[in-house]
């Protein structure tokens, strides 16, 4: 991996610093557009106590029922949790 891809995210959380309205309007083109929801979610090994791994294991997840709106929100509500 490069230094440049591992400047990715903090590059687009400097963007999204400047214009905090650019999520919002991410999310109402989610809102409009898709009709299928997922999150991708990760571990954090280092909680958790007596693991010998410790890599984190990614995982992409559908969030399903109700509205599509209510699935974003319900996504958007865990971010940096």
């Amino acid at each position: 991996m490069s230094s440049k891809n591992k400047k990715a995210f903090s590059r687009y959380q400097a963007e999204n610093a400047k214009d905090p309205k650019k999520v919002e309007v991410q999310l109402n083109r989610i809102k409009k557009y898709c009709s299928v929801v997922r999150v991708i979610t990760h571990t954090q090994h280092n909680l958790m106590t007596n693991l010998r791994q410790k890599k984190n294991n990614i995982f992409e997840i559908q969030i399903n029922g109700g509205k599509i709106a209510d699935k974003v929100n319900f996504g958007y509500g865990f971010f940096e949790k």
